[in-house]
């Protein structure tokens, strides 16, 4: 909701607060609900311009759904289109 509403802030907060938990519930880190943490996070960050701290969790959730999904899976496949992206728009901002 906070999302939707463009409260940055306040999304982050709240998803943090359930990557902790996530982390808390789950024995192994290579979870699918702990890669969708890292996406929404990854996404705060770059909806924020904030490039570097959003390939930061992008990378992070590449790296379970890799781990649980193998590479030719459309969810990974689908992490690594975004992160193409936002690396080109981070040149583009550069430049």
């Amino acid at each position: 909701m906070y999302r939707d509403q463009r409260e940055h802030n306040k999304a982050l907060e709240y998803f943090l607060q359930s990557l902790d938990i996530k982390r808390s519930l789950y024995e192994d880190e290579n979870h699918p609900d702990i890669a969708a943490s890292y996406d929404n996070i990854g996404g705060i960050y770059e909806s924020q311009g904030e490039f570097e701290k959003a390939l930061e969790y992008y990378l992070k959730s590449l790296d379970i759904k890799k781990t649980v999904y193998g590479d030719d899976h459309f969810e990974t496949i689908d992490t690594q289109d975004i992160i193409e992206n936002i690396q080109l728009r981070s040149q583009n901002k550069q430049e």
